[in-house]
């Protein structure tokens, strides 16, 4: 859909919003309605394709998925931290 000089509401910011909102931003006008902010914080390696050695820990080593979890949220959380203190 061309998008181009129009005007668009978006209702919502959950991840949907939060995909679909950058990719219309070079719209004429952009408006989000959303009921409840949400945080949002990049994820630098997000896309990068997970290795051989990572996919095997987590198929085989108890808990090792949840580890990963943690320290990849880690930074992001720390940084938040710092901004709501």
């Amino acid at each position: 859909i061309d998008l181009r000089g129009k005007r668009v509401a978006v209702i919502g910011a959950g991840a949907s919003g939060f995909q679909l909102v950058p990719a219309i931003a070079g719209t004429a006008h952009v408006d989000v309605y959303q009921r409840t902010p949400q945080w949002m914080a990049p994820t630098v390696h997000y896309h990068e394709p997970v290795g051989a050695g990572a996919r095997w820990a987590t198929r085989h080593l108890p808990y090792y998925a949840r580890w990963l979890r943690l320290v990849s949220w880690w930074p992001i959380a720390d940084a938040l931290d710092e901004q709501i203190t």
